[in-house]
């Protein structure tokens, strides 16, 4: 997106709030980093949360919210390009790029599971809520009505 697109108040997402993770498991190389109020940036990524490896030979993986789909995504990141095309389809032992959203009322909930060859990396539930912006510029045209009472004065008064 460009930052033009971006900076335009439309009702899109502009900030995550609450941001709240239930662990079911994590790879004991990896820790999670919640992004509780994190604002868009110029570019339109907004960030979720991170897994963050503990050894650089290690991916990391983004989890980003999707305006357009209105879903979570998870990115994987300091991997090559073949890799990262890999776990976005889910191929070859990769998996966890599109979580599974929750049914709820109250809640935007997401339950992750991200694999890679090597193994289980994490699985639990993501939910946050997120700050929309609207900005109206249409010109605002008010409607009068007005009644008047014409009294007449008699002369002397």
């Amino acid at each position: 997106m460009k930052p033009e697109e971006v900076a335009i108040k439309d009702g899109k997402a502009f900030k995550t709030t609450e941001v709240k993770v239930i662990e079911k498991w994590i790879h004991p190389k990896y820790e999670m980093i919640k992004y509780r109020e994190n604002r868009i940036t110029d570019t339109g990524l907004l960030l979720v949360a991170e897994l963050r490896p503990m050894e650089e030979n290690l991916p990391r993986f983004l989890f980003r919210w999707d305006e357009k789909a209105e879903s979570l995504d998870v990115d994987i990141t300091d991997v090559s390009e073949e890799i990262k095309r890999k776990f976005k389809r889910g191929r070859e032992g990769y998996e966890g790029h599109h979580p599974k959203r929750v049914p709820d009322e109250k809640e935007i909930i997401f339950e992750v599971c991200i694999r890679t060859p090597q193994g289980k990396v994490f699985e639990g539930k993501i939910s946050f809520g997120l700050h929309r912006e609207l900005e109206g510029k249409s010109p605002v045209k008010f409607l009068c009505n007005a009644i008047m009472d014409v009294v007449r004065r008699k002369e002397g008064d």
